[in-house]
């Protein structure tokens, strides 16, 4: 697994023992859904990277921004473990997700920008439309181009992902999780949604500390099952066990159905992952 850092301290300690001469090619935000946006992005910066012979270098933010800004967690659409993988899987060096304080909140845009380039030695940064940072989200794509051009960063620009005429948004993919629109979630997250539960006797519980996952209506749905230790090696969840399930939202439960034999060997406190991939209407 791509090393994890959450300081600026880290962040800096673990660039210090790479090659320096390299450099970095940054991309910056909080990827909480790691949509089809995202993966653009990443793709960009890859690209990006193999031009300059540089590292790639993704820097997030914890606890999510709106908890500050907005006084309430935005409901999980993926477990940290499963995000860490997938940015290992689109060739990030290094992820990083910086305290989101009221300090970070009030920096400039061009002093958050001016300290994460002297700290990371970046070359490149590759940015969309939407992109905005610093106090008041000031640090626009159209500002980080007249800075970089000042102080030899390149800028990338990346086009929005559409679907369904409007870009692809965590918001948007929340919001079809919700109403159970699971194919809308699949293709603005180019993957089938799933969830993690614990095992928790003839059940998986869905409950988090911090946040709520984001779940579907209460139903039955066609899912695959895995532990999660074994989904992080399988992100396209080839080896899942196929089930029907019935999950209920209320209560943050997914009920194992009698015979899945695999779940039903997991010990209680085992996190599986519960790929969903169709929910039987009238069931």
């Amino acid at each position: 697994m791509i090393p994890h850092v959450a300081s600026w301290s880290a962040l800096e300690h673990e660039l210090g023992a790479r090659v320096p001469s390299r450099g970095v090619v940054l991309t910056l935000g909080v990827f909480d859904g790691m949509h089809l946006g995202h993966v653009a992005l990443l793709k960009r910066a890859h690209e990006m990277a193999q031009g300059l012979d540089a590292l790639r270098v993704h820097v997030g933010f914890t606890p999510h921004p709106d908890l500050l800004l907005r006084g309430v967690l935005p409901l999980q659409l993926l477990d940290p473990s499963e995000l860490v993988a997938r940015m290992e899987q689109a060739g990030v060096d290094l992820f990083c997700e910086l305290p989101f304080d009221a300090q970070l909140r009030d920096t400039l845009w061009s002093d958050f920008l001016m300290r994460l380039t002297s700290v990371t030695k970046a070359v490149g940064i590759t940015l969309s439309p939407e992109s905005a940072f610093g106090a008041r989200r000031e640090g626009t794509v159209a500002r980080v181009e007249a800075w970089g051009s000042v102080h030899g960063l390149q800028v990338a620009g990346v086009d929005e992902v559409l679907w369904g005429g409007a870009a692809v948004r965590s918001t948007r993919i929340r919001e079809a999780v919700g109403q159970g629109d699971l194919q809308a979630a699949h293709a603005m997250l180019g993957r089938p949604y799933a969830l993690i539960g614990t095992r928790t006797g003839d059940a998986l519980d869905l409950s988090l500390e911090r946040t709520a996952w984001c779940i579907p209506p209460s139903g039955q749905y066609e899912v695959a099952l895995q532990p999660l230790e074994l989904a992080l090696h399988d992100l396209e969840g080839s080896r899942g066990e196929d089930a029907v399930v019935r999950v209920d939202r209320e209560a943050r439960i997914c009920h194992l159905p009698p015979a899945t034999p695999r779940a039903h060997e997991a010990i209680d406190g085992e996190k599986v992952r519960i790929t969903l991939r169709a929910r039987r209407l009238g069931a």
